[in-house]
């Protein structure tokens, strides 16, 4: 339906014709202007003059004793039901700190530093969460405020001239009026005309959505130093010890009675979130508590990670070190944001602030900058490089065969572990379960399907009752990893370690690369819930800016990032 014109002095919509001057005015008495009002009058009707008359139904439209019509009473809308929604969304929050704490043995002082930010995200939002109406805090209904508000009208409306108002065309026209500029004011006819009508942000239902909690906990372990990836908080929502999955099961029956069918969509969730939204939601945050209430976020805690990621690519403490110097040379930022990171050091005007990829996860910076040291060392493409010099670091790293095949006997062992088959992305079969895994399985059902809500008093717990049980689940560490040996020297190599290698566009989904290096990128992308592109991406960004720093530094101009008195890099904080 078209929007009717609305007054250009207090954007009423309502219009009605005035009985004794027969002017049009609006529902608060501002007079249209620019209008004319033409009456013929005739004294004598002639003998074919044609009366129109007008019939009327009386028929009144079927509403229930509360006058609502058909409209569910007990769903809340408008303020209130965004006052309830963020209720919801402050309930699960609790339920996933208190989770957290309990999965991870965290300290208490996580909590006090989740409700901090959680109430600071709050007043960050574009639109500011709604307080709970007056009238429904003191316990008065609805239709005693509307009724109010009629006897207040009565006095601009007209009913002893009503059937004329409906009957003029002028006043039809009027209510009927498509107006390109008017459709694109505001549509709510109760708002003030002084109020601020700028459009809503499109990234609102981004910021105030369910994935908003889980970065909330995310910057709450960056305040508190807690090494953990993102990857850690999306694999504790696959195995249903986060709570976010169909998390509205968590909500009380007493407030899912009043949630519409969206909110309670908007509530459960199917898939965990993604790696690069839960990180422009965590750096976000971050940012603009810096900004607004000068609260800076610490730097990463490197060490615990670059470790992490180190072993989970077959690496050894020598590899870790030469990761940690690259990393240096590359000036990776260790914090949440990289606008909140010192900017880098300007020799000329077009120098930038920032390298490029700098807004990337850091566990991702990690990954790409330990995959570029082993092509340094390496190669990885079918190309053996033995070191020279005895001073060499990589005369350290084991042998590339014994690397390869230690790195595909990890793949191997970690194909079959239980957290690597439940994951969304495995396609796997029953028959191909041991009875062991298909106990885990059934654990898993059991913690997605009733969680901690009790199902006695439901129609589930009813007709269909389980009986939680008790599974096993320590796995017994096994030990994949054999002795390796040193690289050793080679006097006359064809070609040493660093000397050259390929550097693969990361753009190009149609290239080929070796299986050795697919092998460590799709380990390391895995490790991150990242995609591989991403990790070719990003790996081309720092070989590039490797080789253009090496040739900076022959000239004697390496930029670095801050100044002297500041240490934004790895190697300061490792």
């Amino acid at each position: 339906m078209a929007p009717r014109r609305r007054c250009p002095i207090c954007r009423s919509r309502q219009w009605h014709k005035e009985p004794s001057s027969g002017l049009i005015a609006c529902s608060e008495g501002h007079i249209l202007q620019d209008y004319r009002n033409e009456t013929v009058e005739a004294e004598a009707m002639g003998a074919h003059a044609v009366h129109k008359r007008t019939l009327k139904s009386g028929r009144k439209k079927k509403v229930d004793e509360s006058g609502i019509g058909r409209a569910n009473p007990e769903l809340y809308h408008g303020p209130r039901g965004t006052f309830l929604y963020y209720q919801c969304l402050q309930l699960i929050l609790r339920k996933q700190i208190a989770a957290l704490i309990r999965l991870w043995e965290l300290p208490q002082e996580f909590e006090l530093v989740c409700k901090d930010l959680w109430a600071l995200n709050l007043t960050l939002l574009p639109e500011h969460p709604p307080p709970e109406p007056y009238y429904y805090v003191h316990g008065e209904s609805i239709d005693t405020v509307n009724a109010a508000k009629d006897e207040d009208g009565e006095k601009f409306s007209a009913p002893e001239n009503s059937e004329d108002a409906e009957d003029d065309p002028i006043v039809a026209a009027l209510e009927a009026d498509t107006s390109s500029d008017e459709e694109e004011a505001s549509s709510d006819t109760s708002d003030p005309p002084n109020v601020d009508r700028r459009k809503r942000s499109p990234d609102l239902n981004k910021y105030r959505s369910l994935a908003s909690t889980i970065a909330v906990l995310a910057l709450a372990c960056w305040m508190l130093r807690i090494p953990i990836m993102y990857s850690d908080l999306i694999s504790a929502i696959e195995a249903y010890e986060l709570p976010y999955l169909d998390s509205a099961k968590f909500i009380p029956s007493s407030m899912v009675v009043h949630l519409t069918k969206q909110t309670i969509q908007s509530l459960s969730m199917q898939r965990p979130p993604k790696l690069f939204a839960l990180h422009a939601l965590t750096s976000r945050l971050a940012k603009k508590v810096n900004l607004s209430y000068n609260i800076s976020t610490p730097e990463l805690n490197a060490a615990p990670l670059l470790w992490r990621v180190t072993r989970a690519l077959g690496g050894t403490p020598i590899l870790y070190q030469m990761t940690k110097q690259l990393s240096r040379i590359l000036d990776l930022p260790l914090s949440v944001n990289y606008t909140l990171a010192p900017s880098l050091e300007r020799t000329k005007g077009s120098d930038p602030d920032y390298h490029t990829y700098d807004h990337v996860p850091a566990e991702l910076g990690f990954v790409a900058g330990t995959i570029v040291v082993l092509k340094m060392v390496y190669g990885l493409d079918g190309v053996e490089r033995i070191p020279a010099d005895p001073g060499d670091p990589a005369v350290g790293l084991p042998r590339i065969d014994e690397f390869l095949d230690s790195v595909a006997a990890m793949e191997k062992h970690e194909a079959k572990r239980m957290e690597e088959l439940f994951r969304p992305e495995t396609q796997v079969t029953v028959g191909d379960l041991s009875d062991s895994i298909i106990d885990e399985y059934v654990r898993l059902c059991e913690q997605a399907l009733l969680g901690d809500v009790e199902e006695k008093n439901s129609v589930v717990g009813k007709y269909f009752p389980l009986r939680k049980g008790e599974w096993d689940r320590k796995q017994p560490e096994v030990s994949i990893r054999g002795p390796l040996h040193a690289t050793g020297v080679d006097e006359k190599p064809n070609t040493r370690p660093g000397e050259k290698h390929k550097i693969f566009i990361g753009a190009d989904n149609g290239g080929s690369v070796s299986p050795d290096l697919n092998m460590l990128v799709r380990r390391g992308a895995r490790l991150v819930r990242a995609g591989e592109e991403d990790v070719f991406r990003v790996m081309e960004r720092y070989e590039r800016s490797i080789l253009e720093w090496w040739k900076s530094h022959k000239r004697g101009g390496a930029r670095t990032r801050g100044s002297s008195n500041q240490t934004p890099t790895i190697s300061s904080t490792l």
